[in-house]
């Protein structure tokens, strides 16, 4: 080719044959770099695998047995007495200096020592014994009894049940109202609780009567408990405990139905 000549191109038939030589080229190419690649890798490894019988590592020095302790006793030999003569010098052993021997002092009697006895508990205060009582008191009182307002009306005539006398009655209520004194008979008390004692007030010794006034309902429940005379100490609060669980039959109006009345209650706590 000539200089300044332009590079021929080959077209037709000729040029299809020449792609395919190039392809065909480059696809060896890189089927040799595999290749090549691969066989660097394995040899690289054979390598590694060999480098430790090539290089022996170096044993271990042996650790030292650690160092034991020994006791050791160590005796030095007595002096020895140089004979006289010689330059050699005589070392006389010390003399002995006299002592005088203490006393015979008489023997100290030894105390004997005396046994422990412990004292006796001391004893305990006796608390006293305790006594209560739940008294209703008669006759009852036939006053006003605590009750929501109901249909007046009047009445006359004697009166039904136990009732002591006879006279004339206005209420404002049927039932539960004010009660009039005649006509009424009384509750017929079945059971009477006995009353608790408080701690406190059996620790100062407390006694006497607590005074209630209570409403013996027509429904067989004592209801509106006031403390007429108290003694403090709990024993009020015991006292309407027990007037609470009082089982009684509701006394009798005029008509024979049963009415609430109210009545005066003492609890006793005493002392034997």
């Amino acid at each position: 080719m000539s200089q300044g000549s332009k590079p021929v191109v080959a077209s037709g038939p000729v040029a299809g044959v020449l792609d395919r030589f190039i392809i065909e080229d480059a696809r060896e190419r890189r089927r040799l770099m595999w290749a090549t690649g691969v066989a660097i890798l394995v040899h690289l490894v054979i390598f590694l695998l060999h480098l430790e019988n090539l290089f022996p590592s170096r044993p271990l020095p042996e650790p030292e047995p650690p160092e034991q302790l020994v006791a050791i006793q160590f005796e030095f030999p007595e002096m020895e007495v140089a004979g006289g003569g010689g330059n050699r010098e005589y070392s006389r052993p010390p003399e002995p200096v006299s002592q005088k021997l203490p006393l015979r002092s008489e023997p100290v009697p030894v105390p004997i020592p005396v046994p422990f006895k412990a004292p006796p508990p001391p004893e305990q205060a006796q608390l006293p014994s305790l006594d209560t009582r739940l008294q209703i008191t008669a006759p009852f009182s036939f006053g006003p009894v605590e009750a929501p307002p109901g249909t007046g009306g009047t009445g006359g005539g004697n009166g039904a049940g136990e009732g002591r006398g006879v006279g004339d009655a206005s209420g404002e209520s049927v039932g539960e109202g004010i009660a009039g004194r005649g006509g009424y008979g009384r509750p017929i008390i079945t059971y009477k609780p006995r009353p608790e004692w408080t701690e406190e007030a059996r620790r100062n010794r407390i006694q006497g009567v607590v005074v209630l006034s209570a409403t013996f309902g027509a429904d067989g429940v004592v209801r509106n408990i006031r403390v007429i005379r108290g003694l403090g100490y709990g024993l009020d609060e015991k006292a309407i405990e027990a007037a609470k669980q009082i089982k009684f039959i509701p006394a009798r109006g005029p008509d024979g139905r049963p009415a609430s009345v109210r009545a005066t209650i003492n609890v006793e706590f005493n002392l034997l």
